[in-house]
């Protein structure tokens, strides 16, 4: 597994160690082998998302459980406003980002 991917599920679990106490911790550790589905991001790349808030500085947008920021400059080129309707507003465009 790539050291930046995010774990998106669980396939199955294949095999568990013996647990370890670690004194003074409270913690039991287990060594497992299991199988999962992972995600990496990879700048530049096309996904889809649903925007879930707007900000003066941009926009958070929810790809399944993950949830990231676009930053103003990367949405619109001219800049833009944030409205009372809670929506962004190119300042020369009018293109309207909303939730």
């Amino acid at each position: 597994m790539e050291k930046n991917s995010i774990i998106v599920t669980i396939k199955s679990i294949d095999e568990i160690s013996e647990g370890i106490m670690v004194f003074e911790d409270g913690g039991v550790y287990y060594k497992v082998k299991f199988t999962a589905i992972s995600y990496l991001p990879i700048i530049s790349e096309l996904t889809y998302g649903f925007v879930s808030s707007i900000t003066e500085f941009g926009a958070f947008i929810n790809i399944g459980n993950i949830e990231g920021l676009v930053h103003i400059s990367q949405i619109m080129d001219d800049g833009g406003s944030v409205s009372g309707k809670e929506a962004l507003i190119g300042k020369n465009s009018r293109k309207v980002l909303k939730e």
